[in-house]
Order: structure tokens, then sequence, then C-alpha cells
């Protein structure tokens, strides 16, 4: 299987590639015209300019963490499932396919994984935004 597979994801790796350089390159020209169009203003207009729009986070942690607890979950969750579903941890044999079940149980894993994990990262953006909406709520009370 993986042998058909093989060709289409050299194209895809090679595709992609080029393509990334390309972006690398038209990016850095809109950054350097940017450059020069700045340079061109004088200071008091650059007062009210915002070059920050997205400010840095210091959440990294919560993300992580939330991350790692949904794969823990996703992971607790597909072996619970496969207890219920097969009655025993190993894969179960199956007759004609030895490695059905096998398979089977991979794609459980994985899905579980995929979904808890977003399902972590969801709701450590939820709680950033949380967050956020309290600072900027302290910050116009303060402001006032």
């Amino acid at each position: 299987m993986f042998v058909t597979l093989t060709p289409l994801i050299q194209v895809l790796a090679i595709i992609i590639g080029l393509y990334k350089t390309i972006q690398l390159f038209v990016c850095r020209r809109e950054r350097i015209m940017l450059i020069d169009k700045l340079e061109k203003l004088d200071g008091k207009s650059l007062g009210n300019l915002n070059l920050l729009h997205n400010k840095p986070t210091k959440s990294w942690p919560l993300h992580i963490s939330l991350l790692l607890a949904g794969v823990g979950l996703g992971i607790l969750v597909a072996l619970t499932l496969q207890y219920v579903t097969s009655g025993t941890f190993t894969s179960p044999k199956v007759e004609g396919d030895p490695y059905y079940a096998m398979r089977e149980m991979d794609m459980l894993y994985t899905s579980c994984v995929c979904l808890f994990g977003g399902l972590g990262l969801f709701l450590s953006y939820l709680i950033e935004q949380k967050n956020n909406r309290k600072q900027s709520s302290h910050e116009a009370e303060d402001n006032d």
C-alpha cells in the first residue's frame, strides 16, 4: 500500500517546497516595500501606527498542558473503547485478515488522540479569550 503512495508523497513534498520558497521571496519583497514606505513617512505620523496587532501571549504553558491532557484523555478513552468492544486490552484475532483488528484499533487510538487533543487546544483558546476580555475590561476601567 505504501509503495503506491510514495511517488505521490514525493511529488507533494516537492510542490510544497517550491511553493514555500516562492512565498518566502514574495514576502521578503513585500517587507522591503513596507520598510521603504515607512522610511518616507515623518516621525509624527508614525505615532498612531500600531504595528503589533498580535501581542505575544504568555499562555503557552496553558496550550501545552491542555494539549497533553487531551492526548492523555484520548488514549484513555481509546483504551476503554478497545476493552469494551473486544473484551481484552490486546487486539483480537479475526479470521481471514489477522491485521484487521490491529488496524481498527490503530484508527481508534489515532482518532481519539486527535479529537481530544484538538478539544484541549480549543479549551485553551476559550480560556485565553476569557482572560483577554477580563484584561481589556480592567484596562478600560483603569483608563476611566
